[in-house]
């Protein structure tokens, strides 16, 4: 993983960085890079990964596999502290929705250890997908100033997922705005690093980028802090009358990363690096579910063309309200079959590369 989860590439010059299995130029995301990694290469059908900053959906993008960032203290991690206990929660990552579900079902199991954790109700038997059980759909809430600043080529293939999503599948849509979008995401990044600054191990044991985020960091003052926080308590407001809005169920539907991968820099690899303008671009869409503690799924919606040839994975994000994440796994179903047809534009999944879902077959 990256070191201390503390940037969104995998790049750990200590302990070596895992590449990405579509394309070996290009780093399998973070900072649970090694988790998605070792999943999309069919190495594992499941992996666990920490997410206080989009380190489950952002590398489970850039290898084309299933993320879930549930709600906040939806799975315990006891008897492992948090470093970010306020921003991070623990997920399954993995090869296909099956396993996605088998894997979070297992571990929401209530523990009586983990006071937040037991107020949850136990989780439900393995059963048709929510959107097969139900006649009414989430409705997709599109916020079209923050969805125009993604990539052209993640554009392209946002659009023609919400396409499909909305004509084949009969999804409706609405148009929200969400206020304070940049400064929520600069409130997030000073509200993790300061909650990671606090319980980290000396600096003089750690790599330059990861001296230069925590001591960052620790120099946030108090009042600064607090005022991130009501940014916050702002935020969570405005998306509770959004989700009040609309009984029916709301899924706020932006890509994963506004990117198509990150290409790895020579010399990086050997020395490590910093480039907090690119790791803030990364996050772009993830920062919203950590700083709320709304649960988020991540699935594959296709391929783009990588710089110096080949393709990577792009992936679809949708957030939903505290507690849906039934109806998270469903749209993850949705997607999966999607992303299975033979349909115009690169979603189809490369010959020369690991079908998870036939892997699963397989299994079974």
């Amino acid at each position: 993983m990256h070191e201390l989860g503390l940037d969104t590439t995998n790049l750990n010059p200590v302990h070596g960085t895992p590449l990405n299995p579509y394309n070996k130029s290009y780093y399998p995301g973070g900072s649970s890079g090694g988790s998605a990694s070792a999943t999309a290469s069919g190495v594992v059908p499941i992996t666990l990964g920490a997410d206080g900053g989009g380190s489950i959906r952002v590398p489970s993008s850039y290898c084309g596999i299933y993320g879930l960032k549930p709600s906040h203290n939806r799975i315990s991690g006891s008897p492992t502290p948090s470093l970010a206990a306020s921003t991070g929660v623990l997920g399954p990552m993995a090869a296909n929705m099956l396993d996605l579900e088998l894997a979070y079902r297992i571990m929401t199991t209530p523990d009586p250890n983990n006071a937040t954790q037991s107020l949850f109700p136990p989780p439900s038997p393995i059963s048709k997908p929510f959107l097969q059980q139900t006649k009414q759909k989430p409705t997709i809430a599109l916020c079209t100033p923050w969805l125009d600043r993604a990539d052209p080529a993640v554009q392209n293939l946002f659009n023609a997922t919400l396409a499909h999503l909305t004509k084949a599948l009969s999804y409706a849509t609405a148009n929200i705005e969400i206020a304070h979008l940049h400064a929520g995401q600069q409130a997030h990044a000073l509200t993790i690093l300061a909650e990671i600054a606090t319980g980290a191990p000396p600096l003089s044991s750690l790599s330059a980028p990861s001296k230069i985020l925590l001591a960052t960091g620790a120099q946030t003052p108090a009042p600064i802090f607090l005022q991130a926080q009501k940014i916050r308590h702002a935020l969570m407001q405005h998306l509770s009358s959004l989700f009040a809005a609309h009984p029916e169920g709301l899924i706020i539907l932006t890509p994963a990363t506004p990117n198509a991968g990150w290409r790895i820099r020579p010399g990086e690899q050997a020395h490590g690096a910093s480039n907090a303008n690119m790791s803030v671009r990364a996050m772009e869409y993830v920062w919203l579910a950590n700083f709320t503690g709304c649960p988020a799924i991540t699935a594959p919606m296709g391929y783009a063309d990588a710089e110096g040839g080949g393709v990577v994975p792009v992936g679809v994000m949708a957030m939903g309200e505290w507690g849906s994440e039934e109806a998270l796994l469903g749209f993850g179903y949705e997607m999966e079959r999607f992303l299975e047809q033979e349909v115009e534009g690169g979603r189809r999944r490369p010959e020369v590369c690991v079908n998870p879902l036939e892997m699963a077959r397989q299994r079974v």
